[in-house]
Formats: C-alpha cells, structure tokens, sequence
C-alpha cells in the first residue's frame, strides 16, 4: 500500500513538473514566433531585392541574411531538443515543436 502511495505521489509531481514545462515551452514558443517573422521578413525583403534588381550588392545581402537566418534555425533546433515536448498535451505545441527540430535547409 505504501509503495501505491508513493508511486502515485511520484506520478503527481512528474505530472505537475511537465504541466509547468509545457507553459514554459509555450512562452517559448510565442516569443520564438516574433523573432522568426522579423527574421524571416528581413530574409524575404533582401530575396526580394535581389529578385528584382540583380547586382553583387544585392546577391552580398541576400546571401548573409540567409545564412544568419540558417544559423538561427539551427540554434531553435538545438533549443528545442531541450523540451520534452513531445510529452505534452498540447497538440498545438507538439506541433510547432515538430516542425521546428525539423532543420530544413538550414542543414546544409
């Protein structure tokens, strides 16, 4: 019987340590989402000008924003290795998660 106790007792803690991890996970995640649409914006305004007026200039930018935001992807995969998302209840942000371990062609 105290062995019962104490397994669910363990089960109770594991079971709040998750819950706050996964609203931790989500404060992550909203603050991520902002800094990705600047980033992704800063990278399509530079695809953009070099798309609409080909020069060095243009193709120098283009390729180290792209890099920059290369880089980025790969430290957020890194990071995101650190939650155990999924665990979570949460559909929503196991799925944010699963795309964003996903390196794409930041892998290259």
């Amino acid at each position: 019987m105290k062995l019962l106790v104490l397994a669910f007792l363990a089960t109770l803690a594991l079971s709040q340590a998750l819950v706050k991890e996964e609203i931790a996970a989500k404060e992550y995640l909203e603050n991520l989402n902002k800094e990705l649409a600047l980033r992704t914006n800063v990278d399509t305004e530079a695809a953009w000008a070099y798309a609409s007026n080909i020069n060095d200039e243009n193709e120098k930018k283009r390729n180290e924003n792209a890099a920059e935001l290369a880089k980025f992807l790969k430290e957020i995969a890194a990071d995101t290795q650190k939650f155990n998302w999924r665990s979570y209840q949460s559909e929503d942000i196991k799925r944010q998660f699963k795309f964003l371990t996903k390196l794409g062609y930041a892998a290259l």
